[in-house]
């Protein structure tokens, strides 16, 4: 019954009007269904990557309580491989991200959510990206984190379910889920032993989802607003390092750079905004390897796959 119901809200919205001041006025292509996740051990897709040595494979991961697992997959959600991850647990994965470090590919697993604020430190397992053939990967496929960054915010435990990789700046960017306004943190990606712990610093406030959101609301929506609709589930930066893309429960913001900009800067500007049909428990996003369109799914099953182009 989704996929229909996401179907007919598509025709109902139509196009996007994108914020911020160059897309004032502009209309952008809305999101459609591309697919649906094929692996039915993916569950609850809590993170999405695009790989960085094909372009035409994305990696997937599940949300706690489910096996420390890898999952590759093509645009369309069809299966290509599982690869364990191992000397890892699986406390609450709830994004991953994909990077190019001194010429080596690798994928970020951000262990990272907190519901109820309480946990003394996260982690951030770095593995190598895992190779795959035509085939996908060899049976009992295999990886073992390079390291594990274990950190503290410095002003409390959050519970957040972003992150991204800021090539520019060496440095992941993490933004808080349940405070309001949302937090952006940075936390520099240096060299060190698995046992020490890092410090994520308090960078800025991000006070214009709900604002932007509410200026573009989606008029065809045919749902009661959600109470956590502007509660920020998923990041990426595109592979460019131009464009920086917020997931919530109701809509992408994606923010743009110019050359000379810090993402402190660019998040104070106005987003363009695109508001999505229904999509369950929407925590899933990353760009393409093109950096020309974004891929989001959903914790809930049967998992659709919606693609925005981006301008």
């Amino acid at each position: 019954m989704l996929k229909p119901r996401i179907g007919l809200l598509l025709i109902a919205t139509g196009m996007v009007i994108g914020g911020g001041a160059c897309g004032v006025g502009r209309v952008f292509p809305g999101p459609e269904p591309v697919g649906h996740i094929e692996n039915a051990s993916i569950t609850e897709a809590s993170g999405l990557a695009a790989s960085r040595l094909r372009n035409d494979v994305f990696w997937v991961i599940n949300d706690s309580g489910n096996a420390p697992v890898l999952y590759a997959m093509d645009a369309r959600g069809r299966h290509l491989g599982t690869v364990a991850v191992e000397d890892s647990s699986n406390q609450d994965w709830e994004d991953l991200a994909s990077f190019v470090h001194d010429g080596t590919p690798f994928l970020a697993i951000a262990d990272i959510g907190d519901n109820t604020a309480r946990r003394d430190t996260c982690t951030i397992y770095i593995v190598r990206e895992p190779e795959l053939s035509p085939d996908g990967p060899p049976p009992n496929a295999r990886v073992v984190p390079v390291r594990r960054i274990r950190f503290t915010y410095e002003d409390g435990p959050r519970d957040c379910e972003a992150i991204a990789f800021d090539a520019s700046a060496r440095r992941f960017l993490l933004i808080s889920k349940r405070t309001r306004p949302p937090v952006l943190y940075a936390l520099p990606f240096e060299e060190g032993r698995d046992d020490t712990v890092w410090v994520a610093i308090r960078s800025t406030d991000i006070a214009n989802l709900q604002d932007a959101a509410e200026k573009h609301r989606n008029p065809g929506r045919l749902l009661e607003p959600h109470p956590y609709r502007y509660l920020p589930t998923a990041l990426d930066i595109s592979p460019d390092a131009s464009l920086l893309a917020i997931l919530t429960y109701q809509s992408v913001f994606v923010f743009h750079r110019s050359n000379a900009q810090g993402w402190e800067s660019a998040l104070g500007l106005p987003p363009k905004v695109y508001p999505l049909p229904r999509l369950p428990q929407a925590e899933a996003l990353c760009f393409g390897a093109d950096g020309r369109s974004l891929l989001i799914t959903s914790e809930k099953c049967p998992a659709p796959i919606l693609r925005i182009p981006v301008p």
